[in-house]
């Protein structure tokens, strides 16, 4: 991605990660230049894991029946 042509290797997978200025140093403004995340990666995970968490105790329980 050209946006990302500038961006330093330990940033260029995760670009809103990096340092204010990095991003301003790259010419990137998230939102405007380069899109922000759509997705809390790290919410998403928790928030599958306590549903996995609910449907297996749920599973134990209708097995225990």
């Amino acid at each position: 991605m050209p946006e990302l042509a500038h961006v330093p290797a330990k940033w260029v997978h995760a670009p809103w990660d990096a340092p204010p200025e990095i991003l301003r140093d790259c010419g990137i403004r998230l939102g405007t230049t380069y899109p922000r995340p759509i997705v809390d990666h790290a919410r998403a995970r928790e928030r599958a894991l306590a549903a996995l968490k609910t449907v297996t105790a749920e599973r134990q329980d209708a097995a225990a029946d």
